[in-house]
């Protein structure tokens, strides 16, 4: 669950990065993005944000935006991490900040556990984080020994520097492959 902050819904860099589709909720963030070149963190925030008549210039593919700061820095772009504004959520926010990012936070997270999720994670051996708020969420539940899986990128590394060691994915997609195919 999350709540709307509508305190912050323009800024005047070029270029926005959005973190994640659902940060864009409401008519005054899409609206804004129809003036900034947009990028993404992967292919379903991308298709979301077209279905809003937002146009994307490109995303990270779930591998994490340093794999983008390469094509940026390049002729064919010439982007400076100043002309950059990452969108995202509250507790987010500060994550960036500390990588010398400007943010833009267009909703708070509201940590709500569901039994029925505490339940399942009690009886399972692992779990897919796609995001640390989740693991933050639930690892007071979670038995021991539990495999921790996630996607590259930001997720990854910070469950790293909550202390896990988790096995990384170079997408959501590939993980579903994987589960799929030991099902199998």
């Amino acid at each position: 669950l999350f709540r709307s902050l509508s305190d912050e819904t323009y800024f005047d860099e070029p270029l926005a990065f959005v973190a994640n589709h659902k940060s864009i909720h409401n008519d005054e963030f899409t609206a804004l993005l129809h003036t900034k070149k947009t990028w993404t963190s992967g292919t379903r925030s991308w298709f979301e944000l077209a279905k809003k008549g937002i146009w994307v210039e490109g995303c990270a593919d779930g591998l994490g935006m340093e794999k983008l700061q390469d094509l940026w820095a390049s002729p064919l772009f010439n982007y400076k991490m100043s002309d950059f504004r990452i969108i995202t959520h509250k507790k987010a926010a500060n994550n960036w900040q500390k990588k010398g990012w400007k943010t833009c936070c267009s909703h708070q997270l509201l940590g709500v556990l569901n039994l029925q999720i505490i339940e399942l994670l009690k009886k399972s051996g692992g779990a897919f984080w796609t995001s640390v708020e989740q693991y933050l969420l639930y690892k007071n539940y979670l038995p021991e020994p539990f495999l921790h899986l996630c996607p590259s990128g930001e997720t990854s590394q910070l469950l790293k520097a909550e202390g896990l060691n988790p096995i990384v994915f170079p997408t959501i997609k590939a993980f579903s492959n994987w589960r799929n195919k030991k099902n199998d």
